[in-house]
Protein backbone atom coordinates (compact mmCIF):
# COMPACT_ATOMS: atom_id res chain seq x y z
CA UNK A 1 0.00 0.00 0.00
CA UNK A 2 1.27 4.01 -0.55
CA UNK A 3 0.72 5.71 2.23
CA UNK A 4 0.89 9.97 1.89
CA UNK A 5 0.82 12.29 4.24
CA UNK A 6 2.92 10.55 6.76
CA UNK A 7 6.74 10.53 8.13
CA UNK A 8 8.79 7.05 8.78
CA UNK A 9 8.50 7.85 11.97
CA UNK A 10 4.78 8.00 11.94
CA UNK A 11 4.44 4.90 10.37
CA UNK A 12 6.67 3.01 13.05
CA UNK A 13 4.45 4.89 15.72
CA UNK A 14 1.37 3.32 14.05
CA UNK A 15 2.96 -0.09 14.39
CA UNK A 16 3.60 0.40 18.15
CA UNK A 17 0.23 1.19 18.71
CA UNK A 18 -1.26 -1.87 16.63
CA UNK A 19 1.65 -3.91 18.28
CA UNK A 20 -0.25 -3.18 22.03
CA UNK A 21 -3.55 -4.51 20.59
CA UNK A 22 -2.06 -7.59 18.50
CA UNK A 23 0.85 -9.38 21.43
CA UNK A 24 3.48 -7.95 19.23
CA UNK A 25 2.91 -10.02 16.48
CA UNK A 26 2.44 -7.13 13.65
CA UNK A 27 5.43 -6.23 11.76
CA UNK A 28 6.51 -4.58 8.53
CA UNK A 29 6.73 -7.04 5.69
CA UNK A 30 10.01 -4.90 4.37
CA UNK A 31 11.72 -1.70 5.73
CA UNK A 32 9.26 1.00 4.77
CA UNK A 33 10.51 2.64 1.61
CA UNK A 34 9.99 6.07 0.23
CA UNK A 35 7.79 6.83 -3.47
CA UNK A 36 8.03 9.86 -4.01
CA UNK A 37 6.55 12.14 -1.20
CA UNK A 38 4.73 8.96 -0.28
CA UNK A 39 5.82 5.85 1.80
CA UNK A 40 5.23 1.63 0.57
CA UNK A 41 4.49 -0.35 3.22
CA UNK A 42 3.24 -3.81 3.42
CA UNK A 43 1.76 -5.62 6.92
CA UNK A 44 2.55 -8.69 7.71
CA UNK A 45 2.56 -11.09 11.07
CA UNK A 46 5.66 -13.11 12.74
CA UNK A 47 3.24 -15.60 13.72
CA UNK A 48 0.19 -16.51 11.62
CA UNK A 49 -1.42 -19.53 13.67
CA UNK A 50 -1.11 -18.59 17.36
CA UNK A 51 -3.38 -20.85 19.47
CA UNK A 52 -5.07 -20.72 22.61
CA UNK A 53 -7.18 -17.82 21.91
CA UNK A 54 -4.34 -15.61 21.22
CA UNK A 55 -4.22 -12.50 19.03
CA UNK A 56 -2.95 -13.38 15.75
CA UNK A 57 -4.05 -10.51 13.91
CA UNK A 58 -3.84 -13.27 10.55
CA UNK A 59 -5.65 -13.55 7.39
CA UNK A 60 -7.22 -17.08 5.78
CA UNK A 61 -6.78 -18.24 2.72
CA UNK A 62 -9.58 -19.07 0.35
CA UNK A 63 -10.27 -22.75 1.31
CA UNK A 64 -10.61 -21.53 5.01
CA UNK A 65 -13.08 -18.69 4.41
CA UNK A 66 -15.11 -20.73 1.35
CA UNK A 67 -15.58 -23.55 3.88
CA UNK A 68 -13.64 -26.69 2.00
CA UNK A 69 -13.07 -27.68 5.54
CA UNK A 70 -9.54 -26.83 5.42
CA UNK A 71 -8.19 -23.83 7.37
CA UNK A 72 -5.43 -22.10 5.58
CA UNK A 73 -3.66 -19.07 7.44
CA UNK A 74 -1.86 -16.67 5.74
CA UNK A 75 1.17 -14.15 7.01
CA UNK A 76 -0.61 -11.63 5.61
CA UNK A 77 -2.40 -8.88 7.90
CA UNK A 78 -6.11 -9.16 9.02
CA UNK A 79 -8.86 -6.51 8.01
CA UNK A 80 -9.01 -5.62 11.65
CA UNK A 81 -5.08 -5.14 11.74
CA UNK A 82 -5.23 -2.37 8.72
CA UNK A 83 -7.88 -0.76 10.00
CA UNK A 84 -6.25 0.01 13.56
CA UNK A 85 -2.89 1.01 11.73
CA UNK A 86 -4.83 3.34 9.60
CA UNK A 87 -6.46 4.78 12.92
CA UNK A 88 -3.30 4.93 14.40
CA UNK A 89 -1.95 7.06 11.34
CA UNK A 90 -2.23 11.25 11.43
CA UNK A 91 -5.64 12.41 10.39
CA UNK A 92 -3.87 13.71 7.05
CA UNK A 93 -2.82 10.88 6.03
CA UNK A 94 -4.62 9.01 2.40
CA UNK A 95 -3.78 5.35 1.63
CA UNK A 96 -3.87 3.82 -1.68
CA UNK A 97 -4.44 -0.15 -1.33
CA UNK A 98 -4.75 -1.56 -4.71
CA UNK A 99 -7.85 -0.15 -6.32
CA UNK A 100 -8.86 1.19 -2.87
CA UNK A 101 -8.40 4.57 -1.65
CA UNK A 102 -8.72 5.34 2.36
CA UNK A 103 -9.31 9.03 2.54
CA UNK A 104 -9.48 10.37 6.36
CA UNK A 105 -12.28 9.62 8.22
CA UNK A 106 -12.74 6.18 5.96
CA UNK A 107 -10.50 3.78 7.53
CA UNK A 108 -12.75 0.92 7.64
CA UNK A 109 -13.96 -0.41 4.62
CA UNK A 110 -15.07 -3.42 2.90
CA UNK A 111 -14.58 -5.04 -0.15
CA UNK A 112 -14.46 -8.43 -2.17
CA UNK A 113 -11.69 -10.15 -2.03
CA UNK A 114 -13.26 -13.74 -3.30
CA UNK A 115 -13.99 -14.80 -6.73
CA UNK A 116 -16.89 -13.27 -8.50
CA UNK A 117 -18.68 -16.65 -8.11
CA UNK A 118 -18.42 -17.21 -4.92
CA UNK A 119 -17.53 -13.23 -3.41
CA UNK A 120 -15.82 -13.39 0.08
CA UNK A 121 -15.17 -9.57 1.81
CA UNK A 122 -11.92 -9.13 3.72
CA UNK A 123 -13.80 -8.85 6.72
CA UNK A 124 -14.38 -12.42 6.67
CA UNK A 125 -11.33 -13.49 5.93
CA UNK A 126 -9.66 -12.41 9.40
CA UNK A 127 -8.58 -15.07 11.96
CA UNK A 128 -7.22 -12.42 14.38
CA UNK A 129 -9.23 -13.90 17.17
CA UNK A 130 -10.49 -9.95 17.77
Amino acid sequence: MIIRNVTKDDLFKALEIVNKKYENNILFDYEPKPKGKAWQVKLTVRNSNKKNGSVSGSRLGQSGIMGYGIVHHIKAACWHVHGDFFDALPPKRKIICGRVVYNPGENWQDFNIGPIMNPVYYSEACDCRR
